[in-house]
């Protein structure tokens, strides 16, 4: 994620700052929808758990959002045997817990990332990056050429140590 923030580096720190506002916005606009729709599938879910246990047969709606939150409640709550068997396959060894936490790793490059990384992760660095730039960066540069961390680049560039004061006070205007 954070190389993805390069083509941001000479981005003005207002823009930044509005940018992840604007991401936090979206990030919380699909979090609210996501709560709505789980509460609504939960509510015709127990209403199709009561016309089951009244004896009658639920419409086809009711009956596809109680096998919904059942898949939800399944994988929120898994059954002992499942965590036993999660337990047993990560004592193991290092290739058992590689192939048990695969599929949890797959979900998280996939759904996860594009769900909730952007909006969320991308939106605090954004903000972050404005919060550096425009707080910390003037004192510092006041007092010195460069940040630290080109300093310490331009170090393992060039093999030699760069100057990092900005005015050094060894050296005089006769010098």
């Amino acid at each position: 994620m954070g190389m993805f923030l390069y083509p941001f580096r000479n981005v003005t720190p207002y823009k930044l700052f509005l940018a992840g506002l604007v991401l936090i916005l979206i990030g919380s606009t699909l979090d609210i929808k996501d709560y709505f729709t789980n509460k609504e599938i939960n509510k015709k879910a127990n209403i199709a758990q009561a016309i089951i246990d009244r004896g009658d047969d639920p419409e086809k709606e009711y009956k596809e959002a109680l096998e919904t939150w059942q898949a939800i409640e399944k994988e929120a709550k898994p059954s002992q045997e499942v965590i036993d068997e999660r337990i047993e396959s990560r004592h193991k060894g290092y290739f058992s817990v590689v192939k048990s936490l695969a599929p949890i790793n797959a979900s998280f490059q996939s759904k996860f990332a594009h769900r909730y990384d952007v909006w969320d992760i991308l939106s605090i660095m954004l903000i972050g990056i404005w919060i550096l730039q425009l707080i910390l960066s003037p004192p510092w540069l006041k007092y010195f050429k460069m940040g630290p961390l080109e300093w310490f680049w331009r170090w393992l560039i060039y093999m030699q140590q760069p100057e990092l004061a900005q005015h050094s006070p060894l050296k005089t205007e006769n010098s």
